[in-house]
């Protein structure tokens, strides 16, 4: 009982009971992060650039601003392929596989170049290097574990890896790094990437891709390759904005925690969520913003995302940390500017008080956000002294602090982040072929004044500091990558 009561006003009385030390150890580097996204295919993008001036801006915002949105860097565009003219970049088939396909190319995307260009201002690879918007990664398969009209084993994507490295080469796009193969859960893509690599199949891939439907990232792929989860999201319940409550897969802090575990506990490099923003679609969960046409309103899945994307930015290094907090996932990263960035998300009841031993902070250069039932990335209160940060994190609750340039060196031995660009087929919703699927490519996109430019991309703003960066055409790290994917004919909602 004595201890019964002491946890119980540990969330209104720091220092009652003790306090748990954690030690960054910004030396000590693990992987590297390349960013975090969403997409906007499936005609998305053309709702969303169909908007009104004033919420179109506001939900662009939401997206890519970093210091009043998520500062979201990595678009995931799809390739569309089949007989609709208006949704295919091959609507018509050559007749036999050595004949010559005739791709067609409206210069829109069903609105993705739109969208990818405003990201960048805050392929398909010709085709979007054209219009400015560089490629940086390409897969060729999307869910090959599940959908109808494009499964494949690995051992066929293992046929299939060195004949698209060969062409990336000759079409001079051999910077273009390859990913595979986007299987509908992380379980599954473990098993499909231990046959690849026993194919050899490492000497041409630089990125595993996996979706979470069926199960989720939470220990490592074995790999020595980055790993990224390019497609999550709710695709069960109706649209909510609620931070926690029972635990629905709606909910903030759902997320919150599958951040956590994929990017500490798995080593995750990027995380993207389905849908960026969507118009009129109160009956679904699978996207960050709504619009109603009027106005537009974020979810506690943005916030969830925002603790990361917003102050973790494309080049940042995950860094080693030592002791414990109980409940509490924690995750330090050091950017390229030399900002020191942890995060800490209790899935506890209770709050936890946290000591962290952090190089070089004072009070001047640390500053912390929360976010749980009651607060949206709010500014939160801190005790700093001898260069201890002393923090309280709700209950159900993510903080995030950030110490401005008190890493000596920081990464900045790092090279910042080429823009990245990935042209993927997949099927429509989540599975890609050859023929029929639902592309997506992620990007990095450079942004231009409004949307940052690409140093800043690759620094975590502080308050009154903007900067956005986002990716297209495929899945990549704004200003820094883009990734293509290729789908089908199913959408998710």
């Amino acid at each position: 009982m004595q201890l019964i009561k002491c946890l119980g006003t540990l969330s209104i009385y720091h220092g009652i009971c003790s306090a748990s030390t954690v030690t960054i150890d910004p030396k000590s580097q693990l992987q590297v992060i390349d960013g975090f996204g969403i997409s906007q295919a499936f005609g998305r993008a053309s709702q969303f650039k169909a908007l009104a001036q004033g919420p179109q801006q506001k939900g662009l915002d939401y997206l890519f601003n970093t210091t009043t949105g998520a500062g979201l860097s990595i678009i995931r565009n799809r390739i569309g392929s089949g007989s609709n003219s208006a949704d295919s970049i091959e609507p018509n088939s050559p007749g036999s596989p050595n004949a010559k396909p005739t791709y067609i190319w409206d210069g829109d995307d069903e609105g993705q170049v739109w969208f990818s260009q405003e990201a960048m201002g805050y392929g398909y690879l010709h085709y979007y290097n054209q219009t400015g918007i560089p490629i940086t990664h390409v897969g060729f398969l999307n869910e090959p574990d599940g959908s109808d009209f494009m499964l494949s084993d690995a051992a066929q994507a293992a046929s299939m890896i060195p004949i698209l490295h060969s062409t990336l080469e000759i079409e001079g796009f051999g910077h273009v790094k390859m990913t595979c193969c986007d299987n509908i859960g992380w379980n599954s893509q473990k098993a499909y990437t231990k046959n690849l690599t026993k194919a050899g199949m490492d000497e041409y891939l630089s990125v595993i891709t996996s979706h979470m439907y069926s199960s989720d990232a939470t220990t490592p792929m074995d790999t020595n390759l980055t790993t990224w989860i390019t497609e999550a999201a709710d695709l069960t319940n109706p649209w909510c904005t609620t931070w926690y409550s029972t635990g629905s897969l709606c909910e903030g802090f759902t997320w919150a925690v599958k951040l956590a575990e994929g990017i500490v506990n798995a080593g995750l490099s990027a995380y993207l969520y389905w849908e960026g923003v969507e118009v009129s679609q109160q009956q679904a969960a699978s996207y960050l913003v709504l619009s109603d046409g009027t106005d537009v309103y974020p979810s506690g899945r943005l916030w969830a995302m925002a603790h990361w994307s917003r102050y973790i930015r494309p080049g940042a290094h995950r860094v080693a940390t030592t002791g414990t907090v109980p409940n509490t996932i924690i995750g330090a990263f050091v950017n390229t500017d030399s900002s020191l960035v942890t995060v800490l998300t209790n899935s506890g009841g209770i709050a936890q008080n946290v000591e962290l031993d952090l190089p070089g902070a004072s009070s001047d250069n640390v500053f912390a956000v929360v976010t749980d039932q009651s607060s949206q990335m709010a500014p939160l209160d801190m005790n700093v002294s001898n260069g201890i940060v002393s923090v309280s994190v709700p209950a159900y609750g993510v903080i995030t602090v950030k110490s401005e340039g008190t890493v000596a060196g920081g990464s900045s031995n790092i090279a910042s982040p080429s823009k990245i660009n990935i042209a993927t087929p997949s099927s429509t919703a989540i599975s890609s072929s050859s023929s029929v699927s639902r592309a997506r490519s992620s990007s990095a996109i450079p942004s231009s004044s409004r949307a940052v430019s690409k140093s800043a991309q690759n620094s975590s703003a502080m308050p009154g500091k903007v900067q956005a960066s986002t990716a297209s055409a495929c899945e990549a790290p704004i200003p820094s990558q883009v990734h293509h994917n290729h789908h089908g004919h199913h959408s998710h909602h």
